[in-house]
Formats: structure tokens, sequence, C-alpha cells
């Protein structure tokens, strides 16, 4: 839609012009009138037309200043000049300043008028499809150089890139602020990956790419350096720094600040850690994983902690395992029933540990691994495992030992699981399974590389899909939906541990219909991904 102005002083002009014009024919709109230059800008601030039909001789503000005003504020319009015979040097003048053409208002046809304003239409589009074009391409070219700037700081990063002349190439091509030592910290948004499952975070890339402006324009305040974004919320700071001392002194204030900007502005928290020592690029690898190293150990300390590398130096011990005689204390305490205790115990034991010494986050993830199996042991007397519980505070049982960010929150999780497990046990062996559950589930083993659906395996056993829905989850405590997700899983770790099929044949043989939902379910259930449950068994 081409967007005129028509100024004149004359409104019965006006009239006629505008009569004269075929809107439609032309997919034009009149989005203005105005009867001076002064009335004009205004208008054209206002809509910013594609252009503009303008008298010469007008009151306050004639046609030929009102010209000069636009070609300086808005080079793009098109103006067209309204003349008489009497003041044609005024319309030379005006040509000169750019005007793209003129019309003689006494002899005005409406053939006239119709072709040199579908001659403007023409030029318009033709000029907008131009700059559309250019902005896209200068749009890729920026994403091109900030995708090779990322890529470039990744590889020194990960210990790809040592060679000093490679380094100063990629500082020059993509414009890059680092000289000399630089300081590293490893920033995460809390919760993220969560919050993207749960559908917390509307634009998780958004998010992401906000933050990484505020750290940026943060550091440009009192420093020179980059900012890159990486995988589920992790965003690195580069920091060009001259001395040890020095950074130590300005990473803590620089953290904070970038901490506060994007509660504030974004509404999500951060938690950091700092490598404690500077590094020389391209060499990166050992400062950036220190920097990890600190970060690792926030699952100690609340959410949105700072943490120095020098904490993680401090680890000496191993975090002790559950021993046999702890097992067995919790296998009879779970025998007979005994919530109260199971939950004081497990966090007596956890308690104790923690007292000992500074460890490894990992270690600890590892201790609530091995009381897994202690839980399961008596679920199997009922034909149960652990993998048949529903979300507990959003998280599988899994999947909450390998994601949960901190030690206070898992030992939270896990007093909830076990309140939800002597709920559950006592469910199990109060009802003999079901013959037609017994159907039901055998009918899924055997067809767990078709299409399963709720209706069918509720028609084979001989009830509506509604009124079985029901009864499963009832008697079974889950849904026949979580059912055939779990069974299939299950399945997959045997194939997993037993062939040397790809995951993507496995995904066809046991019936998912997607490779990516596939690893995703199998994560959140296993605590880790499929190939790295395979890693695990070859090793053994």
């Amino acid at each position: 839609m081409m967007k005129l102005i028509l100024v004149e002083d004359e409104m019965i002009v006006r009239v006629g012009i505008k009569s004269l014009i075929p809107w439609n024919e032309l997919n034009c709109v009149c989005v203005g009138e105005a009867a001076n230059g002064v009335e004009a800008l205004e208008l054209i601030e206002k809509h910013r037309p594609d252009l503009i039909l303008t008298d010469i001789l007008m009151p306050e503000m004639d046609g030929v200043t009102l010209l000069k005003h636009v070609r300086e504020r808005y080079p793009h319009m098109k103006v067209i000049i309204l003349s008489c015979h009497n003041d044609f040097h005024y319309v030379q003048q005006a040509l000169r300043l750019g005007a793209a053409d003129y019309l003689m208002k006494l002899s005005l046809k409406p053939a006239e008028l119709r072709g040199i304003l579908s001659k403007m239409k023409l030029v318009i589009d033709k000029e907008k499809e131009s700059r559309l074009d250019q902005l896209e391409i200068h749009q890729k070219i920026n994403v091109s150089q900030v995708a090779m700037k990322e890529r470039c700081l990744w590889d020194a990063l990960k210990g790809r890139m040592k060679n000093q002349e490679a380094w100063n190439r990629h500082v020059a091509d993509w414009k890059m602020d680092l000289n000399g030592t630089v300081g590293i910290v490893h920033m995460q948004i809390n919760d993220f990956a969560k919050r993207e499952r749960l559908g917390e975070l509307k634009n998780a890339d958004t998010v992401l790419f906000a933050v990484t402006n505020i750290a940026q324009e943060i550091i440009r305040m009192s420093f020179h350096g980059e900012v890159i974004k990486g995988e589920k919320g992790e965003v690195v700071l580069l920091v060009g720094c001259r001395s040890r001392e020095e950074w130590k002194q300005a990473s803590l204030r620089l953290v904070q600040h970038i901490q506060e900007s994007v509660l504030q502005f974004v509404k999500v928290s951060m938690t950091a850690g700092i490598s404690d020592e500077l590094a020389s690029p391209p060499r990166l690898q050992e400062s950036y994983n220190l920097a990890c190293q600190a970060y690792a150990q926030s699952f100690f300390y609340s959410k949105s902690a700072i943490l120095s590398s020098e904490v993680f130096k401090q680890i000496q011990s191993l975090f002790p395992v559950l021993n046999e005689e702890e097992m067995d204390l919790m296998a009879n305490a779970i025998g007979r029933r005994d919530a109260g205790f199971v939950k004081g115990y497990v966090t007596s034991l956890v308690g104790k540990r923690l007292a000992g010494g500074v460890f490894l986050q990992h270690q600890v993830r590892d201790f609530f691994l091995d009381l897994l199996p202690v839980f399961d042991r008596r679920l199997k007397a009922v034909q149960k495992t652990i993998r048949e519980f529903p979300e507990i505070m959003d998280y599988y049982p899994y999947e909450a030992i390998a994601s949960i960010e901190t030690i206070e929150e898992l030992i939270s999780w896990m007093m909830n699981f076990i309140d939800e497990y002597f709920e559950r046990l006592s469910g199990y062996e109060m009802y003999s399974r079901r013959k037609e559950i017994m159907d039901a589930q055998q009918y899924i083993c055997d067809n767990l590389g078709k299409k399963l659906t709720v209706d069918g395996i509720s028609e084979h056993v001989g009830y509506t899909e509604s009124y079985f829905s029901h009864l499963y989850k009832k008697e079974t405590g889950e849904s026949i939906v979580e059912c055939i997700t779990r069974l299939r899983l299950e399945r997959a770790k045997d194939l997993l541990k037993t062939t040397d099929m790809k995951v993507y044949e496995i995904v066809e043989k046991i019936g998912f219909s997607d490779s990516n939902y596939f690893s995703r379910q199998f994560k959140r259930y296993e605590g880790m991904t499929p190939l790295d449950y395979r890693q695990r068994f070859e090793k053994r």
C-alpha cells in the first residue's frame, strides 16, 4: 500500500486532486492533508508516507523549503511538485533539490495524474524491495559474523585452537575485543532446562540472547572483552585483565552487576563460577575448565552463588559410598514401612558425609543413585520398579538426581520421593494384579515396535477407552501412555547393552517416531543419554 500526503493551501484544489486519483487501482491511500509546509512536516513525522504531493507557493512554509526538510530527514520519500505556469523557476529549483516530478495544476488531466502516480508506485515498490534485500543481507552477514566469532572462541575454550597466528587472524577478522591476558567466568541461568521444558521460559533463545547482550554492555562499561552463549543457559565471559590481583578484585563486582541487571530486566537468576587464573589466548581451556569446576561446586551452595575456582582446589577426599550395613538398615526400615525413620536416616547419612570435607558434586549424585536400588528391592516383590513412578516436583527419579541444581533441593526432592514411595507401596500391596491389566501390559510388550493407542489397547482387553484408562491408572498408579513409554525405554536399555544397533535403529525398533524425543525421554528416565548409557556398560 502506497501512503500519500497531499499539501495544498486551497481546499477546493485538494478536493479536486483527490477526486482524480484512482486510489484502489493504484493500491494507494491518502494518510493526511496539509495547508502548508509546517503542517505537512507534522504529518510526515507521524505517518512516514511514501509520496508527498505538494504545491510550491503556500503561506508559512512553501513547497521548496518543505522539500529541503524532506530531503534532509527522509531521503527515501518521493516528492511531486504541483505548480502554476507563472512559477516555473520554482519548479526548476525543486527539481534540482531532488523532486521526482512536477504537475501543472491548471492543465492537470486525470490520465496524466494516473500515469505519474503509477510510475511513482513502481519506483517506490522497487526501492522498498531493494532496501529489504539489503537489510536481509546485512542481517545475515551480522548473524554469520557472530556465529563465526562464537565458534572461534569455543574452539579456544575447548582446546581446539593453539596456533597464535591463527588466533591473531581471527581476532582481526571477527573484530574480537581481546588483547593480552583474559579472565573467564562461566555463568548459568538457574533451572534453564527445567523451565524451558515446563514452558516457563516463553522463548528460551530470546532470553539467552538478552542475557548475553546485558553482560556484553556491562563489560564494555569498564573493561574490554567478549560474551558468548552455550547450551542449556550457559553464558561465558572473556574479560581482558592485566593482572591476577586486578581480576580477583574486579571479577566479583562485575558478576554481581550482571546478576542484578539480568534479574531486573530479564527476570531470571544466574549462578557463576570464576576462574582465579588468567589465560593467554588462544590457550583458554585450562582457565575455562577452572571456571566450570567452580560453577559445579554451586551444587553445595544456594542458587545465584558466585564461586571462585579456589573452592574447587580445596577438594581433598571422596564422598563415602553407601556401605552394606547402611543399606541393610534402610531395607529393614522400608520393610517396616517406617517412612519417618527412612527420611531421617537419609538426611543423617548425607549430613554426616558433607561435614567431613569438600567434595565433587558427581560423587554426591552417585550416592543418591546408590539409594534407589534399595527402594527398588521392595517394589520387585509387587512387580513394580521406581521407573514406573510419575514426576515428583517435576522430575522423574533418575532425572532428578542427575539434574537438580543444589544439594538442598535434591534432599527436598528425596523427602517427597520417600513419601510418594510408601504411599504407592501400600497401594500396590493392597490389590492383586487384575487379568485385564496383565493382558494389556503383555499386549504392549508384544507390539512395542508398532503404533500403540489407548483406544486399541482398551479394545484388545474388551473395555471402552475411558473406562479402561481410569481402571488402569487406579490399579497401577501410571497411565497407559506412561506404561508404553516406560516399557519402550526398558527395551531400549536392553538393546543398548546387548547389541551394536545404532540409536536410530533402536528408535525405529521400539516404536518411537523421533530420535530427539527418544533421547530426551531416555535422559529423563535414566539420568543420562543413550550413548552415555551404552558407554557405561562397555567399560564394565
